[in-house]
């Protein structure tokens, strides 16, 4: 996550809801739906302009629309607890399902990280494309694990924190506070297991191709010294069933 969408995505709203809700403010209802606001508008927005699908952006709005639906009808807090493990452990069982497709979903995230062009054109035999193919496979399966790891570990955070009714000043403390725990939590884990499975990407593909990790990556060297720091559990993926 990049500052400016942190910004958008969790210190505004944070601000928000700790500074609003009292009923002398904007009260509870009203800073929660200007909360939710922003960073729901700034994704729409976001995805107009840029006329693409994008998964994690949608999924994104969906999730803080959801949050709102709870606060303003006063829905049982354990709903907001199932709601932020809901969406990263259906995105894996998608995840899982495209790996029996021709396209998996994993070959975005590859092409993302990896000179696509520079690949495709060491993918010279038939054999080699389906030894590929398998490997964007396991990075689908690898990458859905992350991610039921992550809905597990929001659910139980959520549970632990977000624990006062719905629709009241507290419910607004409780969801800023939820936010705020989860950046050295769930966030750094995730980001530190996303990170390492690039160079999981990267080195499987490094295999099959005869290229270096260099040669793959977008960005070269430079990005190869940061994502080799995590080779350890990049191997940890390949000795489980998983990888």
């Amino acid at each position: 996550m990049n500052p400016v969408s942190a910004i958008i995505n969790i210190f505004i709203p944070v601000a928000i809801l700790l500074g609003l809700s009292n009923d002398d403010r904007l009260g509870a209802i009203p800073a929660l739906l200007l909360a939710i606001g922003i960073p729901a508008a700034t994704g729409i927005y976001q995805l107009a302009r840029e006329r693409k699908v994008d998964a994690s952006a949608i999924l994104g709005v969906v999730s803080v629309l959801l949050t709102g639906v709870i606060g303003v009808f006063e829905l049982s807090t354990r709903l907001f607890a199932l709601k932020e493990a809901a969406i990263p452990i259906g995105f894996a069982v998608v995840l899982i399902g495209s790996n029996f497709t021709r396209y998996p979903i994993s070959t975005l995230l590859a092409d993302m990280v990896q000179r696509r062009d520079r690949v495709q054109s060491h993918l010279a035999t038939p054999e080699v494309k389906a030894e590929y193919h398998a490997h964007l496979q396991a990075i689908g399966r690898v990458w859905a694990g992350i991610m039921i790891l992550s809905g597990v570990l929001k659910f139980i955070l959520a549970s632990l924190v977000v624990t006062s009714p719905a629709g009241t000043e507290a419910f607004n403390h409780d969801l800023a506070f939820y936010e705020l725990v989860q950046l050295p939590t769930t966030f750094t884990l995730t980001g530190v297991l996303i990170l390492s499975l690039i160079w999981y990407i990267v080195t499987g593909t490094s295999r099959i191709t005869g290229l270096t990790p260099g040669e793959i990556l977008r960005g070269g060297t430079k990005t190869e010294r940061v994502a080799k720091r995590l080779a350890p559990i990049a191997r940890f993926y390949e000795r489980t069933p998983l990888g």
